[in-house]
């Protein structure tokens, strides 16, 4: 597993042109080069993966690219369906799994992430699978029964084929804390990490649980991610609205040094 933390920005259906996704990705090239001990994954909108997967194979820049979904069939009549086997061939390693906002709008459940997983190691795709979509407002109150639902029901199909992995990848996101501003204090964030990690421990046993990474996101940005980087919990962090702008990026990677 690497000892690397994780940074991983999720462009969502940003930018509107591809010529502002290449100018972004390409504004990234300085700021990941000042992080040693970070390893970088961009999550950009499917149409602009070819492209910038080819500035990635040229060496330009050292970041790894993930898709933001993954269509649980491998290939057949499911219009508007991007498959794994796609994914893989374009030069993906990681893919988003259960992201609020598709749980929400395409009303993805958990029974959909498992079959998405098992897409995703079929064709030897990293899954990052987010959780964390509780409707409180209140950073304290936080719903551990949907939480471990999200795990074990997305986690135990796939368990014999996530025992094969090096590591395995999973992104806290509160619902009220995406975009909002609203973070969760390094506390809380911690309790809801060990509550994770103890869950699939307690399900899936202690060799799984030890090499489970679970990153942050929701809000975070260049005026807080130094104080939750602080955290020997927090593997990483997954980022949003602040990774399309180079300069908060910038000031992202100079509080990371």
């Amino acid at each position: 597993m690497s000892q690397n933390k994780i940074l991983a920005f999720n462009w969502k259906t940003n930018p509107i042109s591809f010529a502002q996704a290449l100018g972004l990705f390409k504004s990234y090239k300085s700021q990941f080069e000042l992080l040693e001990n970070w390893d970088q994954i961009v999550f950009p909108p499917f149409v602009y993966l070819y492209s910038l997967m080819g500035i990635v194979k040229r060496g330009e820049i050292n970041a790894t690219l993930g898709a933001q979904d993954i269509s649980e069939f491998d290939s057949g009549a499911h219009t508007a369906q991007v498959s794994g086997p796609m994914i893989a061939d374009l030069g993906c390693k990681y893919v988003l799994i259960g992201h609020s906002e598709t749980r929400s709008e395409f009303l993805t459940t958990s029974f959909d992430t498992a079959h998405k997983i098992e897409a995703a190691l079929r064709n030897q795709l990293l899954p990052l699978l987010c959780v964390g979509f509780e409707p409180q407002i209140d950073g304290e109150n936080i719903n551990f029964e949907e939480l471990k639902e999200q795990i074990v029901t997305a986690f135990e199909p796939n368990v014999e084929d996530l025992n094969k992995l090096d590591e395995i990848i999973i992104a806290y996101e509160p619902t009220w804390a995406i975009g909002t501003g609203k973070t969760p204090t390094v506390k809380v964030i911690e309790k809801v990490i060990d509550f994770v990690l103890n869950t699939i421990e307690t399900n899936f046993g202690k060799e799984i649980s030890q090499k489970t990474r679970v990153l942050y996101g929701g809000s975070v940005n260049e005026t807080n991610i130094a104080e939750f980087a602080k955290s020997d919990k927090i593997a990483g962090f997954l980022i949003g609205g602040a990774s399309l702008d180079p300069q908060k990026v910038g000031n992202i990677a100079n509080s990371l040094i």
